[in-house]
């Protein structure tokens, strides 16, 4: 949310509003455009709308709804249309297999 909308998590001008509430309350009130941050390139409108659907996804008040790290990244290749990590080796590398999680020695 906060690369979408160019703004810190708690903005002390906002008083006790922090993004999440933010975002929620402009979103009702002013629609998408009073939420995205205007330096962005607005040929991006629909990648930029999903990702703050992502952000959305992720802060959701019911914890046990929120999308794991490695759905969050699937979702967001999805949105951007990055292929999947390959390896130098030709993608023969096991460690980026969708499903495998690799290990801390493997990170």
């Amino acid at each position: 949310m906060e690369v979408v909308t160019g703004r810190p998590p708690i903005d002390p001008e906002d008083g006790e509003n922090d993004l999440v509430k933010w975002v929620s309350s402009e979103l009702k009130d002013g629609g998408l455009d009073s939420v995205i941050d205007p330096t962005l390139d607005s040929k991006h409108r629909e990648e930029i709308s999903m990702v703050l659907s992502v952000g959305l996804h992720c802060t959701g008040s019911n914890p046990v709804t929120r999308p794991t790290m490695r759905k969050v990244v699937k979702m967001l290749r999805e949105v951007t249309k990055v292929p999947k990590c390959t390896s130098v080796n030709g993608g023969n590398d096991p460690r980026y297999n969708e499903g495998s999680s690799p290990t801390i020695s493997e990170v």
